[in-house]
């Protein structure tokens, strides 16, 4: 998995230039689900609207795993986070426990690793390992209680 490829889904469903290899439906929010066909695997990809309605960026269910990647010119708006607080992370806690995530330094360079930091702890994710963090279904819905009062 890596940034150029997921740029590449999210520029094609952009341009319309994607001639079946990716299917999605609207889920909510901004937030299209689907899937993406390549020749080496078919990946489920959650991907992200800005508000004038074009894709900006994707999380995609690496099984077991969430590899995320927001355009460079997205960044910093609260699209990742509150796409993944308000709708796929309760999509996934449907049917999952636990949610891990991977975000490795020398993976994503500096900058990145501490915008992806940024974002899981303020989800509540939990450390692990040096690189790998965990949320769980009962701390993430009582968090969203604690937030409603």
């Amino acid at each position: 998995m890596t940034d150029e490829l997921i740029e590449s889904w999210i520029v094609s469903l952009n341009n319309e230039a994607f001639s079946g290899r990716i299917v999605v439906d609207y889920l909510a929010e901004n937030v299209y689900y689907g899937e993406v066909f390549t020749e080496s695997s078919n990946w489920q990809v959650y991907f992200i609207k800005d508000t004038s309605n074009v894709y900006v960026g994707a999380v995609v269910d690496a099984v077991g795993d969430l590899y995320w990647l927001v355009q460079t010119k997205s960044r910093k708006k609260g699209y990742l986070s509150n796409a993944l607080k308000n709708v796929i992370l309760p999509h996934k806690f449907l049917e999952e426990e636990k949610i891990r995530i991977t975000i490795t330094k020398g993976t994503v360079g500096i900058e990145n690793y501490e915008a992806s930091l940024k974002v899981a702890m303020r989800l509540g994710f939990q450390p692990v390992s040096d690189n790998e963090f965990v949320l769980y279904k009962s701390r993430f819905i009582d968090s969203l209680k604690a937030h409603v009062h």
